[in-house]
């Protein structure tokens, strides 16, 4: 892309670049929805794959982005909702697992993160475990 828009304004090398990195720029904002989409999908499938640190990554995320994807966003829950839609179809081993990840996140994490995972524990009406310490043996 960096030669083909050399070629096409017909600058040199060394002026090319900060055209190159405008159009780049320009591109990926204008695919904003795409990635929103297929990053929320991909999500979504971290938390149904029953590898430990799949799952907490993709809970990771879902805690940051609960309310909104793009800071400038109104806030749509688009976290939360495919958080709960991945909850309450799961089977009772992977809602345990998801718990735990939460509990943790809970009891360990910054307020900026322990709040949200409170929010996705009382969305599904998951039980809050406030006597909850991580087991380290």
């Amino acid at each position: 892309m960096y030669r083909q828009i050399g070629r096409l304004l017909g600058t040199p090398v060394e002026l090319t670049l900060p055209f190159a990195l405008f159009a780049i720029g320009i591109v990926m904002y204008g695919l904003r929805p795409v990635r929103k989409f297929v990053m929320l999908r991909c999500y979504k499938l971290m938390l149904r794959i029953p590898i430990t640190p799949v799952c907490e990554l993709g809970i990771w995320k879902l805690i940051l982005i609960h309310d909104r994807y793009w800071p400038s966003d109104l806030p749509d829950y688009l976290g939360m909702a495919i958080f709960s839609a991945v909850y309450r179809a799961s089977s009772y081993a992977r809602v345990s697992r998801i718990n735990k990840i939460l509990w943790r996140v809970e009891y360990l994490g910054k307020p900026d993160l322990a709040k949200p995972a409170r929010t996705l524990l009382r969305e599904v009406k998951a039980p809050l475990r406030e006597e909850w310490r991580p087991d380290y043996n």
